[in-house]
């Protein structure tokens, strides 16, 4: 019997707002959390719960010239609007701490990257035409930096359900309310 994948969405906030965590287990609503902690939402992740996937609705790098992230300009041209990551320096010295959430992002990919490495690319689909997150056809995606790199060879395989946890993001966000 082949057993049922559990996926985390993560909505990110500043310190205050901290985190919003929604846990789908099939595709089912199964739990939540909402903290400021990082070290006990990863625990919370990696052994309350034992997500084989995770989506963090927060950039996982900085841009490394102030512009857009290729990955950013991919999406905006595909009308998926999203926020154009700035560099590390530039976060951590706005005066208002715009960039908080970013640096939260940033703490909590830290802190799962040895449990959960990051996914340089979208699992496989059984048809080539299947869309890809923008909504192209597979096949007539260019392949990026980003698609062409693999995952370390310890990393598990993801589970076939990655669009719950891409989903279960806007659950988080749901579920603070």
């Amino acid at each position: 019997m082949e057993s049922v994948p559990t996926v985390i969405g993560i909505d990110v906030g500043g310190s205050r707002k901290g985190f919003h965590a929604v846990a789908l287990t099939g595709g089912a609503y199964a739990a939540r959390l909402a903290t400021a902690e990082v070290q006990e939402l990863a625990h919370w992740c990696r052994s309350a719960i034992g997500a084989q996937l995770i989506a963090i609705d927060a950039p996982c790098r900085w841009s490394s010239d102030g512009g857009a992230r290729p990955c950013e300009r991919e999406l905006n041209a595909a009308g998926i609007r999203c926020f154009a990551s700035p560099t590390r320096q530039a976060a951590l010295s706005h005066p208002s701490n715009y960039y908080g959430w970013m640096l939260q992002g940033e703490a909590l990919y830290r802190e799962l990257e040895v449990s959960h490495p990051l996914l340089a690319a979208l699992p496989p689909t059984s048809a080539a035409s299947a869309p890809n997150c923008c909504g192209r056809p597979a096949s007539t995606r260019r392949p990026s930096p980003a698609s062409t790199s693999s995952m370390p060879p310890s990393a598990p395989s993801p589970p076939t359900s990655w669009p719950a946890a891409v989903l279960a993001g806007p659950m988080a966000r749901r579920a603070r309310g």
